[in-house]
């Protein structure tokens, strides 16, 4: 009685003016879904290769993980294990929280493989200077696994 009048049942609309609307509210998805469903997937690979090479570079970039990769590079324990050159590995992940931040990355040379783990400190967040509190390489050659602990304590 009071408020708004009911609108008319979908039965009782002229079949015509139900189509127009349909084609008005779904026209753009009518018109393109097969160049959606052709190009999306490889749109969103292509956008997900880019998202994770570019975040691949920032962590490489940082001052910590080249601090750590200038420390393993130069180590003579690393180079007698691993042999000469020593190259960088495809993988590298890092965690900055606050004054402290943990990188974890691959190495390779001729004679195997290794992961190095990077500890490293800084006196404010404004810093940038890091300060190396611990620094291993985890080898895995054919002579056998072995870990070489350029800086801080060797766990027992």
């Amino acid at each position: 009685m009071f408020g708004k009048p009911k609108p008319p049942a979908l039965r009782d609309i002229d079949p015509e003016l139900r189509r127009r609307q349909a084609d008005i509210t779904l026209g753009w998805w009518k018109k393109n879904l097969k160049w959606v469903l052709l190009f999306g997937p490889g749109l969103f690979s292509v956008m997900l290769v880019l998202g994770g090479w570019y975040g691949l570079q920032t962590v490489k970039s940082s001052p910590v993980y080249v601090s750590g990769w200038e420390q393993v590079r130069e180590s003579a324990e690393v180079k007698k294990a691993l042999g000469q050159p020593i190259d960088e590995g495809f993988w590298a992940q890092g965690q900055m929280e606050g004054l402290g931040a943990v990188y974890v990355f691959n190495v390779k040379g001729p004679n195997g493989t290794a992961t190095v783990q990077h500890t490293a400190e800084r006196a404010s967040e404004q810093s940038s200077d890091w300060q190396t509190v611990k620094l291993q390489v985890f080898t895995q050659t054919d002579l056998g696994n072995e870990t070489i602990t350029l800086v801080g304590e060797a766990e027992e």
